[in-house]
C-alpha cells in the first residue's frame, strides 16, 4: 500500500507544543498544510467558542484546500441510550464539513438492539458517525468494544470503528489480540506508539515504540483512512510522517 502525504490526517493533538503557548486550531491549519497535509482532524475538546470557531476553521481549510474531521471527547452510548448530545455533535460536523462525528464508545452492557437501531433513519444520510477506544477503564476494553460493534453489526447501523493502535496498553489489553478482534470492523487507524517505563506508559515516536507500527497498518484490509493522533515536537512529527509515507 502507498500512503501518500496528502492523504494522511493530523489529529491536532500533534501540535499540542502550540496550543500550549496559545495558538487556537484554526492557526494549527497553516502549520499542516505547510508540512504536505491536506487533511486535518479538528478536537472539541480545544474549542473554546463553539458558535464562532467552528466556522472560521471551516473557512481556513477552505481557503487552504483542507478536508477536517471532527473528534469529540464523548461517549456514543451513555447509560442505556444514544448520547443525547448527538444530533448537535452531528451538526457541528456538518459545518465543519466533516463525512463523519467520531466518538468514544461508551458501555455497551445494557443499551438494547432494539434502542440502537431507533437511529437508523438518522445515519442513512448526512453525518455518519464513528467509534474509538479511548482509556476510559471499563468502556475501552477489548471486551466492551467488541460487544459494541456486535451490538451496532445486529442493529444494522452504518458504524464502524476507530482503531486507536496504542490506547490499548493503558489499559493493560493487547494491541495485537485488538486488532484481531477488531480489525474486521475498522474503517478508520488512530496510530500512536508507547513504551513501558518504569514510570509507566508514556508516548514515543510512531517508529520506536513497542508496536511495529508498519507491519500492524499492513493487516488492517478495510480501513479507509489513517490519521497521526500523538503529541510530539514538530521535528519528530516531520521525520514520522516521511517514513510512513516513504515506507507504507
Amino acid at each position: 500500500m502507498v500512503m501518500k502525504k496528502e492523504d494522511l490526517i493530523l489529529n491536532t493533538i500533534v501540535f499540542k507544543e502550540y496550543l500550549d503557548r496559545g495558538l487556537v486550531q484554526k492557526d494549527l491549519l497553516e502549520l499542516a498544510h505547510s508540512l504536505g497535509v491536506r487533511r486535518v482532524e479538528i478536537r472539541r475538546e480545544f474549542i473554546q467558542d463553539l458558535a464562532g470557531e467552528l466556522q472560521s476553521i471551516r473557512e481556513k481549510a477552505d481557503q487552504l484546500g483542507i478536508q477536517l474531521f471532527y473528534s469529540v471527547n464523548e461517549d456514543f452510548i451513555v447509560e442505556a441510550a444514544i448520547n443525547p448530545l448527538l444530533p448537535q455533535l452531528r451538526e457541528e460536523a456538518s459545518i465543519l464539513g466533516a463525512p463523519f462525528v467520531k466518538l468514544n464508545t461508551g458501555d455497551a452492557s445494557k443499551i438494547s438492539i432494539e434502542t440502537l437501531a431507533k437511529l437508523l433513519p438518522d445515519l442513512q444520510e448526512g453525518v455518519g458517525v464513528r467509534v474509538e477506544n479511548n482509556q476510559t477503564p471499563g468502556h475501552a476494553s477489548l471486551k466492551n468494544c467488541s460487544l459494541t460493534m456486535q451490538k451496532i453489526k445486529e442493529a444494522n447501523l452504518p458504524l464502524s470503528f476507530v482503531f486507536d493502535t496504542g490506547n490499548w496498553a493503558w489499559l493493560g489489553e493487547s494491541p495485537l489480540r485488538a486488532e484481531e478482534v477488531l480489525g474486521d470492523y475498522t474503517s478508520y487507524l488512530h496510530c500512536k506508539n508507547y513504551q513501558k517505563t518504569d514510570q509507566g506508559i508514556g508516548v514515543t515516536s510512531l517508529f520506536k515504540g513497542e508496536i511495529d507500527i508498519l507491519a500492524m497498518l499492513t493487516r488492517f484490509k478495510d480501513v479507509d483512512l489513517i490519521a497521526l493522533e500523538y503529541p510530539c515536537p514538530i521535528d519528530t512529527l516531520k521525520a514520522d510522517i516521511a517514513k510512513l509515507v516513504g515506507e507504507f
